[in-house]
């Protein structure tokens, strides 16, 4: 907790914002996890990332968030939602048949 209390700190010194702060599952018996570990995901500034990364002792992985966003819905906030056009084959194209299987192997 005090960790996470000094990067919360450390974040906000530059006018960042933790996004999202996770705990690590517990440990089993086939994987094992490190009791004082957490993963935090933030917006900061170039500057404050380049401090964290060069300065706060207790930082050992660093990566750019991935955001994938998969079927996109009409009732998107952002509006610019775009939707890919389906366009017919070429007329010289072969012509394929796909036919679904039913039953055993």
């Amino acid at each position: 907790m005090r960790r996470e209390m000094e990067l919360e700190d450390f974040i906000a010194a530059y006018g960042g914002k933790i996004l999202d702060m996770t705990e690590p599952p517990e440990p089993t018996a086939r994987f094992s996890t490190l009791p004082d570990s957490f993963s935090a995901r933030l917006r900061i500034s170039g500057a404050g990332l380049r401090d964290l990364v060069l300065n706060w002792a207790y930082l050992f992985e660093v990566t750019e968030a991935e955001t994938v966003k998969i079927n996109p819905t009409m009732d998107d906030t952002a509006g610019d939602t775009v939707f890919p056009s389906i366009l017919p084959p070429p007329s010289f194209s072969p012509i394929v048949c796909v036919q679904r299987h039913s039953g055993g192997p």
